[in-house]
């Protein structure tokens, strides 16, 4: 299979998860009282994972998660590994 040139700026997949979407929700709502390595933080069905401040490099990327209903008992995960609002702009500059 022959490689491709591409940098992935955004690397992304998804899959199927056979839980209801809220009962996953659920978990990181807990994980995010319960654990303090990382900070989560969610927004109706997305969910954000990023390093807190004293961890963080210019570089450190997020991580976010978009989990969607499919039925009562799937999910489908919606995985992204962005970079941070600041690179972001860094390589936006950078590149143009």
């Amino acid at each position: 299979m022959p490689l491709k040139n591409d940098i992935a700026l955004r690397p992304r997949f998804k899959m199927e998860i056979p839980r209801y979407n809220e009962a996953i929700l659920s978990d990181f709502e807990n994980e995010k009282t319960t654990q303090s390595e990382f900070i989560i933080t969610r927004v109706d069905d997305h969910v954000f994972i990023k390093f807190p401040k004293d961890k963080q490099h210019f570089w450190s990327p997020q991580l976010h998660l978009e989990i969607n209903k499919v039925d009562d008992n799937s999910s489908t995960l919606h995985v992204y590994l962005v970079p941070t609002l600041q690179f972001g702009r860094f390589l936006c500059f950078f590149i143009f």
